[in-house]
């Protein structure tokens, strides 16, 4: 294994990422440049501390709930009956320069289902493909009624430099390519009146070890008391069913 090789497996294997993460990582990493790679790491680095099981015991805002934990590259989703007794959520962490997405699903008859991505800017392309994806089955597989869809950006500030002041400035985040592309295909696929979208920014001079989950949702038997939280908010909870956002 080369010094290059290595350096990413140390990387990794302090961040508490999983063997399987790890290979996937060499390939993807392997073209990339040294100043793209090095902002990974910065990334990876806010995971220090965590289990080599991948898994971290990080705060939850619903410690008594079912969970569902997704790691970088991955995604997870969970599904609400009104007959379940028990609260569940499906958080992601360690969002250090990657973007997470959620979408929320409510039903005619009072089922919910929530799906988490989270990936690294190298990936939005197969990611958008991945949410298009999903979003698709949802709408061909279901003969439910869907009342309400609500996605939710977790993504962190991106900078660009006027080409006349060469001042740098934030880049709105509806004019970010993965945002507008995703967006549009979920308002194109549903009614625009039932979808919600949300974003949630964060800095990357956010700190980084705080013990939450940075992305977090959590559904309950009863829609009403359904909500999500991110680190772009300063991990204020938000109910998914009352126009409180």
């Amino acid at each position: 294994m080369n010094k290059k090789a290595l350096f990413l497996a140390a990387t990794l294997l302090t961040a508490g990422i999983p063997v399987h993460s790890m290979f996937r990582a060499f390939k993807k990493l392997e073209n990339l440049s040294w100043k793209k790679k090095i902002g990974l790491a910065a990334g990876f680095g806010s995971f220090i501390g965590v289990p080599l099981n991948g898994v971290p015991n990080l705060i939850s805002t619903c410690p008594e709930a079912k969970k569902t934990q997704v790691s970088m590259w991955g995604t997870g989703s969970i599904k609400m009956s009104p007959t379940d007794k028990e609260p569940k959520s499906i958080s992601t962490f360690g969002l250090g320069g990657c973007t997470a997405t959620g979408i929320y699903f409510k039903y005619g008859d009072g089922t919910q289902e929530a799906f988490i991505e989270h990936h690294p800017p190298t990936d939005h392309e197969q990611y958008k493909k991945l949410i298009v994806s999903k979003i698709n089955s949802i709408k061909n597989n279901s003969n439910k009624n869907i009342e309400k869809i609500t996605t939710i950006f977790v993504t962190p500030d991106e900078w660009e430099q006027d080409n006349k002041s060469k001042k740098w400035k934030l880049i709105p985040h509806e004019r970010k390519p993965f945002l507008q592309q995703v967006t549009k295909k979920i308002k194109d696929t549903f009614n625009s009146n039932n979808a919600k979208v949300i974003c949630e920014p964060y800095s990357g001079l956010m700190a980084l070890d705080d013990h939450h989950l940075d992305f977090e949702i959590v559904l309950y038997p009863d829609p009403q008391k359904s909500y999500y939280q991110s680190k772009g908010d300063g991990h204020v909870t938000h109910l998914l069913n009352q126009e409180n956002k």
